[in-house]
């Protein structure tokens, strides 16, 4: 019992994990980052050149579309309901090549 409300176990739920991050070894303190999550939208043609995820986990969830993930020279394409991870040490690299907008929910742990 929380704040005069009774707990109650949740009906009609289905949960299926889809990823996870070890905060503590990927950041270490987490004092000092925040949770953000983001709906992004990437033009045909567009996308982002080679970053590092060093400090910076993230994980993305794909709505619509297809991205091509380009990671120590390998290319993994990626479409509705997939997820990808991005955890300490990665770089990597995101275009979309499809001819159609790829839209994708972000979760990232980071430096305000």
């Amino acid at each position: 019992m929380t704040d005069g409300l009774e707990e109650t176990k949740p009906v009609g739920f289905t949960t299926q994990r889809l990823a996870h991050v070890d905060l503590a070894s990927e950041i270490g303190a987490i004092d000092t980052h925040v949770l953000r999550m983001s709906r992004t939208i990437i033009a045909p043609d567009g996308g982002y050149a080679p970053h590092s995820h060093e400090g910076r986990p993230e994980l993305i969830y794909i709505l619509e579309g297809t991205f091509t993930d380009v990671r120590d020279g390998m290319e993994t394409h990626y479409g509705p309901g997939e997820v990808v991870s991005m955890t300490n040490g990665v770089t990597h690299a995101i275009r979309n090549l499809s001819g159609k907008p790829v839209t994708y929910i972000s979760v990232t742990v980071r430096k305000p």
